[in-house]
């Protein structure tokens, strides 16, 4: 319905009723103001156009509207009436005229003034629209919707704290306000007030407990405070009311998936599938938490459940691609990855994971024309080098892979990344002093690189060599990523170097727990345990080891040897 409709038009249906029977003097106190806002010789044509409007007939009630008020040219009424049926048949500019006559008419008439309001907002005319909207709230200072079109449009044209303002007098004059409370509750949100925020959105409920865009809303102030459990509970309350509104269901499911519960997600998104069995979106999400439970066939058919309705949607290729990544179907990998490419030649990413993926395959050549289309794409593409150079370096060529390299930084100078696979290449070539300072060069880069600290120090370590600075440089490390086990193994190694069994012992468990495949991490597991004395415990780790790598010599030399004789 267009701007401002019907305003009026409804309040007077008792008044014109009561007029067809009888003269103005039986017309009710109440009534009577109304009575007289259209003269005695429009009322017949102005009640056939009412019965027109309830019938949906506008073209006969515009007639009927303007032959009324050729019999009252002077009714600020009829001239309100008649801009709201011309609004409503899309002739916005010629209802705002008429409306701008009917305030002319009678400036007091508080509907014409919405009506006018409203009408200039429709045609952005934004600045008369402000201007009626207080006019309107002098002349009636508990008149809510002027108030809350006001601060929208304050608010639209970046006047915040004008819009603040005036929805604080909105619910000052009228306390029981739940929309006033409401807006003004997302305008502190927008500007980070969340505690004042909290409280009018809350209030908000107070007056209206089933309010659901306040709750929403709520929910979403929650989230964006980083108040987690709160945005969780606002979300719960809604669904409980609406379990079937996809919007928060899928919010809660993005919550789960965030933090790596994979079955809450799943339930939340199953939830969602039994009522929208084609949303995409969601059994796009059912496919990555399949992926992510290490489910590949049901999310590889999941996955070409949702191609076959969408077979353009690349993004769900990709995810699709790595599902095949992880199942070792190589070649299914390459055969999406391309097709994503033959629609998003320029999707850098994709086009990496293509030339990884080749590595794998050993299809060498084609992993380099992979990565040096990324080149090609976009220079200073620091990963793209480095592939490079990694694949050279599958191909048993150093040198070219040292090239890489170099050729890397003279395009990205001082990239931390190439600086810190400049000293991983330095360190297989044994050339230790270089590969060190390579390292401290790429750590004065980039200070956040968690790598360089980590492979650093656990290099020391290896070696015996510096071991506080050892300590020092792979603590920061897991500073950088906590939950990052190889860094943890690293720490607690170089622990077990210094001497430190208990330091030791307490990062080796947390790194075993973190990461419980590496073999790496299980054999110095075992030796930590060796050292502390608990010989039963440190067998067990290392037969773990084994079983990941049954031909390691020299974990069956481990085990035989803590074993009594």
């Amino acid at each position: 319905m267009p701007a401002g409709a019907l305003r009026v038009g409804v309040a007077v249906l008792l008044v014109l009723a009561q007029a067809a029977c009888g003269s103005a003097r039986n017309i009710p106190e109440e009534s009577a103001p109304q009575r007289r806002q259209v003269s005695h010789l429009a009322y017949y044509s102005y009640l056939l156009a009412t019965r027109e409007l309830r019938e949906g007939r506008l073209p006969e009630a515009e007639r009927l509207l303007k032959e009324a008020l050729a019999k009252d040219p002077s009714s600020a009424f009829l001239h309100a009436e008649l801009a709201e049926v011309v609004s409503r048949l899309g002739r916005t500019e010629e209802a705002l005229g008429l409306a701008r006559k009917a305030v002319a008419l009678d400036p007091t008439m508080v509907e014409a003034q919405l009506l006018l309001a409203d009408l200039a907002s429709a045609l952005r005319k934004k600045d008369e629209a402000m201007a009626v909207y207080r006019k309107v709230i002098e002349l009636d200072p508990k008149r809510e919707d002027a108030y809350l079109q006001l601060a929208n449009l304050l608010a639209d044209a970046g006047r915040k704290a004008e819009a603040t303002a005036t929805l604080e007098r909105l619910v000052e004059q009228l306390p029981g306000s739940y929309l006033g409370y409401y807006q003004l509750g997302r305008l502190q949100s927008e500007a980070k007030e969340f505690e004042a925020a909290e409280r009018s959105l809350k209030k908000a409920l107070v007056i209206n407990p089933s309010f659901v865009a306040g709750m929403k809303y709520l929910g979403i102030l929650y989230d964006h405070w980083g108040r987690t459990e709160d945005a969780l509970g606002a979300y719960r309350n809604l669904l409980a009311l609406n379990p079937h509104d996809s919007e928060i269901r899928l919010r809660v499911g993005e919550f789960h998936l965030q933090r790596r519960e994979w079955d809450k997600a799943l339930e939340q998104y199953q939830a969602l599938l039994a009522y929208e069995p084609g949303n995409v979106v969601v059994r796009t999400k059912i496919g990555i938490v399949q992926l992510q439970q290490g489910a590949y066939d049901a999310a590889a058919k999941t996955l070409q459940g949702v191609l076959a309705q969408e077979p353009g949607n690349t993004r769900v290729r990709s995810i699709l691609a790595l599902v095949y990544e992880e199942q070792g179907r190589l070649e299914d990998a390459v055969r999406e990855l391309r097709s994503v490419l033959d629609m998003e030649p320029d999707a850098v990413d994709d086009r990496m994971r293509l030339g990884a993926v080749y590595r794998r395959l050993k299809h060498y050549p084609d992993a380099f024309a992979q990565f040096e289309k990324i080149v090609e794409l976009a220079p200073k593409t620091a990963q793209a080098y480095i592939q490079i150079a990694l694949t050279h370096e599958d191909a048993g060529d150093a040198a070219a892979a040292a090239r890489a390299v170099d050729r890397g930084l003279e395009t990205i100078p001082g990239n931390g990344d190439l600086l810190f696979q400049r000293g991983v290449l330095l360190e297989k070539r044994k050339d230790v002093p270089k590969a060190i300072a390579a390292f401290r060069e790429a750590i004065k880069a980039d200070p956040r690189n968690a790598n360089a600290y980590n492979y650093l120090g656990y290099l020391f370590a290896e070696r015996g060599e510096n071991l506080d600075e050892a300590v020092t440089l792979i603590a920061r490390a897991v500073e950088l990523e906590p939950e990052n086990g190889y860094f943890v193994d690293s720490l607690g190694w170089a622990y077990y170097q210094k001497g430190m069994v208990p330091e030791a012992l307490a990062q080796m468990e947390r790194a075993a727990a973190l990461v419980t495949d590496d073999p790496i991490i299980l054999e110095h597991l075992g030796d930590v345990y060796r050292k502390a004395g608990r010989n039963a415990e440190a067998v067990d780790a290392w037969r773990r080891a084994l079983a990941i790598t049954p031909d390691n010599a020299t974990l069956k030399r481990k085990i035989d040897d803590a074993q009594p004789q």
